[in-house]
Formats: structure tokens, C-alpha cells, sequence
């Protein structure tokens, strides 16, 4: 790319294949025309984002919920003799998504995914046996005001969400059912990535983007695009944020929290006697330090009471749950 300012083009592509990946039968030539230049260079800059860790995955995102699927957060305290048998416990746990090491007495925080009907307690006390925890719990959400931002792009983009109580199940069709089980797969880097998908679903691949839209407009897929590594794209400072708020005033305040840049998540949250805290949000900064000072300002700003910051001290999982339809 002779000529090009390479970096600026990295930090664009990066910002397109997080918000508006293209779903059409060549999207890497696609985003090389809204780029201006070639298709090769596009899979060439994909490569080395995956070869760094930058780039996970590029997938879809599903909202477990409207599958019938069920979603809680586990704070779990692990004594540090245990935290390798933790770690090798949710390693090899399909059900976890996000597991975190964080720097406070409840030192391990991953979420779990299950089928609706599933024993959430007894799947908590049972997890917490095999990490070695002295003690374990659950935090389901209840409102969800903001999930996802785009990391590494010029001008940092995010999702936020009116105050919304968690979706339920959606009734799907047959084929809809097939394009949601065939597309949760890493996107391959060829110029057709979509084409041996389509084979598997039994359907063209226009068939299988008109119908992955659909689902992207029926709330089961949030998007579709890629998964970032958010320390590899440079935020060292990744801080969960909790505070106990009046219920009269978390739908104000958990509003005032997704219209920040910097944050990527806000639930409200059913609390319990081990945990008063019922509002979280999930800070990011280039550094700690600064981290700590934009979640000091919000509190102060929005008056809100005393709040626990909890760091991500090392990450033990992160991936996307595959969910059978």
C-alpha cells in the first residue's frame, strides 16, 4: 500500500469491523472499497490483528436470553493456594464467557450462561466446590442500560440502552434456527467467508445475510463483527465500578453512566446479604490511574454514594459462548 498512511487505515478498519461489519457475500471487499484499497491488504491487516491478539474473533453476538438461555454474573472468593484449580475449572467450562481475576476479597468474577431451568444456585455452590472458594455467588442482572464499545478506532463509538429489564425468549423459525447454529464459528479470512456457512444451513448465501439481518433486527443477534482485545488495543486501566443506588434513582443514573465514552457495560443488579452493591459499570482507560480518576469524577458528578472500583488483574477466559439454537 504505497503511499497510504498504514496506521490510520489499521485504527479505520479496526472501527468497521467492531460497528458496521458488512454482511454480504465479499465483506473484506467491501470494507477494501470503503477504504480504498485492496482486498488483499484488508485480509492482510486482518491477519497480523489476530496474529497480535488484537482481534479474538469476528462472529455474532448473541443475546443468550431470547435463545431461552439464562445469564448471571459469580462474584467467587478464591484463597490464592486455589486460584490455579479455579482457573483450570472455568478453562475447560463452555457455559463462561468473561472470567477475571479482580483485586478485591471476591478475587474471581466470570459470567455463565445456561438453558432456562437450570438450577442457577446449585450450579454457583457447585462451580465454587470444584474452584476451592470459600464463598460464591450470584449476580443476575435486572436493567440493562449499556453493553459494548468500540475499542482502538478514531473517536471511540459505543452502545447504549434505554433502562431495559433483561429480554426473554423469542420464537424462531426453522431457518432461522439454522443460521444462528452454522454463523457462531470465527469468520474465515477468504474472499466468500459466508459461502461454506451457507452450504451447512442448506441455503444460498443471500439467504443466510437476509436472515442474519432479521435476527440483528429481532434483538437475537446484538452484531455482528469483531471482538477486540481491549488491553492489546491500549487500556491498561479496566475497572468494574460498583455503587449502591436508591431505586428511585438508578434509572437516572444508570442513563447518565452509558453516555459515557468510556464505559462498556451498566446493569443494575439483584444484590444480597454478602453484596449491597446494585449498580455496575464497566470503566476503561489507558491507564489505572486515569481509570480511577474518571470513576471518582462520575461519582462526585452524579452525586452519587461511595463506591468499591474492582481492576481486572489478569484475564482467566474470554471468549463467545456458542448457544444451540
Amino acid at each position: 500500500m504505497p503511499g497510504l498512511d498504514i496506521e490510520s487505515i489499521e485504527r479505520k478498519l479496526l472501527g468497521l469491523l467492531q460497528r458496521s461489519f458488512p454482511l454480504v457475500s465479499r465483506p473484506y471487499c467491501e470494507l477494501a472499497l470503503e477504504l480504498g484499497v485492496a482486498e488483499s491488504d484488508v485480509l492482510d491487516i486482518i491477519k497480523g490483528f489476530r496474529e497480535k491478539g488484537l482481534v479474538r474473533q469476528i462472529s455474532p453476538v448473541i443475546d443468550a436470553r431470547r435463545l431461552g438461555y439464562q445469564s448471571t454474573l459469580i462474584a467467587v472468593e478464591v484463597p490464592a493456594r486455589e486460584l490455579d484449580r479455579a482457573e483450570e475449572t472455568l478453562a475447560q467450562d463452555p457455559r463462561i464467557s468473561h472470567a477475571y481475576e479482580r483485586d478485591n476479597k471476591l478475587n474471581v468474577w466470570f459470567t455463565l450462561s445456561t438453558s432456562n431451568g437450570t438450577d442457577i444456585e446449585q450450579e454457583v455452590r457447585s462451580l465454587g466446590s470444584r474452584m476451592g472458594a470459600d464463598q460464591a455467588f450470584s449476580l443476575p442482572a435486572v436493567r440493562l442500560f449499556k453493553i459494548g464499545a468500540f475499542f482502538g478506532t478514531e473517536g471511540e463509538e459505543s452502545v447504549g440502552h434505554p433502562g431495559q429489564v433483561m429480554p426473554q425468549k423469542v420464537a424462531l423459525s426453522g431457518e432461522e434456527r439454522k443460521v444462528v447454529n452454522v454463523l457462531q464459528q470465527d469468520l474465515p479470512l477468504t474472499s466468500s467467508p459466508f459461502e461454506e456457512m451457507a452450504h451447512e444451513a442448506g441455503m444460498t448465501t443471500d439467504k443466510l445475510l437476509s436472515t442474519c439481518q432479521t435476527l440483528i433486527d429481532r434483538g437475537v443477534i446484538r452484531r455482528f463483527g469483531a471482538s477486540v482485545n481491549h488491553r492489546k488495543a491500549g487500556y491498561e486501566g479496566n475497572g468494574m465500578a460498583c455503587w449502591e443506588v436508591p431505586a428511585k434513582s438508578v434509572e437516572s443514573v444508570g442513563q447518565h453512566l452509558a453516555a459515557i465514552e468510556a464505559v462498556s457495560h451498566c446493569y443494575e443488579r439483584r444484590t444480597n446479604p454478602s453484596w449491597q452493591h446494585n449498580l455496575f459499570a464497566m470503566f476503561h482507560g489507558g491507564t489505572p490511574g486515569a481509570c480511577s480518576f474518571l470513576v471518582k469524577e462520575t461519582t462526585e458528578r452524579l452525586g452519587l454514594p461511595d463506591y468499591l472500583l474492582l481492576f481486572s488483574t489478569r484475564e482467566i477466559r474470554k471468549t463467545r459462548v456458542k448457544y444451540l439454537a
